[in-house]
C-alpha cells in the first residue's frame, strides 16, 4: 500500500475573494502526490465572534454548517510562500497526519493562507468546484443550499474505483484551493478542509 497523509487544516480564514486557502506542491524527483479526497465544513460564527459552530446572526439563519462562497481547485506552479506551513508536527490542530508514522514528506509542501509564491492555471479548467451562498435555515432549506450539507462538500477523486485517476501531482506541481468570490460578510467565517492523499 501507498504511503497515506490526511491534510488537516480547520480554520482556515475566508477575509476575500481569491483568498488562498490551501496549496499543495510536490518537490520530490520521484515520489507522485495522489490526491484521492477532498472534503469542506465552514464553522459559522456570529457577528461577535463567539465561536465556531455557532448559528450566524449575518443573514438571520440558524445552521452552523455551510460553505458561503465559491470555491475551486486549480492545479499551479512555484513554491507559496508566505502563510503557515503545514508539517506533521500539529499546531493548532492543524498539520499532516500519517497513517504510517514512517513515512518522510520532507518533499511535500502544504501552506494555509500562502501569499505568493505559486501561480494558480485559472486559464484550465478547475480541478472541482464548490459553490453556495446561503446556510440552510432551521426549519428546512431550498436547493441552492444543499451545497451545505457537509457529505455533499466533499469531492472524490478515484476513491474506490480503480478505473478512475486520482490527480495526480508530479515534480514540481501543485494544487491551490482558493475563493472565487464571497460576500463581504463572509469575512467572520472560517473554513475546515481535509484532504486525503498517497505519497510514494
Amino acid at each position: 500500500m501507498a504511503a497515506t497523509v490526511t491534510i488537516c487544516c480547520p480554520g482556515v480564514a475566508m477575509t476575500a475573494s481569491s483568498t488562498r486557502l490551501l496549496d499543495i506542491l510536490n518537490g520530490h524527483a520521484s515520489k507522485l502526490v495522489k490526491i484521492y479526497r477532498i472534503w469542506f465544513l465552514a464553522a459559522c460564527f456570529t457577528s461577535t465572534g463567539t465561536g465556531a459552530g455557532t448559528a450566524t446572526t449575518v443573514t438571520g439563519t440558524s445552521s452552523p454548517y455551510g460553505v458561503p462562497s465559491m470555491i475551486a481547485g486549480y492545479r499551479s506552479s512555484g513554491t507559496p510562500t508566505g502563510g503557515t506551513s503545514l508539517t506533521t508536527t500539529f499546531s493548532s490542530g492543524r498539520g499532516l497526519a500519517l497513517n504510517d508514522t514512517a513515512t518522510v514528506t520532507t518533499s511535500l509542501t502544504v501552506t494555509m493562507n500562502a501569499t505568493g509564491g505559486s501561480t494558480a492555471d485559472t486559464t484550465a479548467p478547475f480541478l472541482f468546484h464548490a459553490k453556495s451562498n446561503d446556510e440552510p435555515a432551521a426549519g428546512g432549506f431550498t436547493w441552492d443550499e444543499m451545497g451545505n450539507i457537509p457529505v455533499l462538500n466533499n469531492f472524490d477523486f478515484g476513491y474506490g474505483d480503480s478505473n478512475v485517476e486520482p490527480i495526480v501531482l508530479r515534480q514540481n506541481e501543485g494544487v491551490t484551493i482558493q475563493t472565487m468570490s464571497i460576500g463581504a460578510y463572509v469575512a467572520s467565517y472560517n473554513l475546515d478542509i481535509f484532504v486525503e492523499l498517497t505519497y510514494a
